[in-house]
């Protein structure tokens, strides 16, 4: 191999290298991108299901509270048991 062939063959290797080096550093940003973005929707879920399971809490609770209510007007007044719209 020449001089001019071996300084060729160097520089090559020396940008594959760099080159290789510039594709991981990318990669490694990407992923770390991506690992801030799954930390910040998993907190997100988990804040958006305590908000699902109180208002599911409520609904159970009014739910409950509107047949009380119900029982408690039936009991005032038999034949108005259901309004005229239901």
């Amino acid at each position: 191999m020449n001089t001019n062939q071996g300084v060729c063959c160097n520089h090559l290797m020396n940008s594959t290298k760099l080159l290789k080096e510039k594709c991981m550093s990318k990669i490694e940003e990407r992923l770390t991108e991506l690992e801030i973005r799954f930390t910040h929707q998993a907190r997100l879920i988990e804040e958006l299901n305590e908000v699902v399971t109180d208002c599911n809490q409520s609904i159970a609770r009014l739910e409950a509270e509107n047949g009380r209510l119900r029982e408690m007007v039936k009991s005032f007044a038999p034949e108005l048991a259901e309004s005229p719209d239901e």
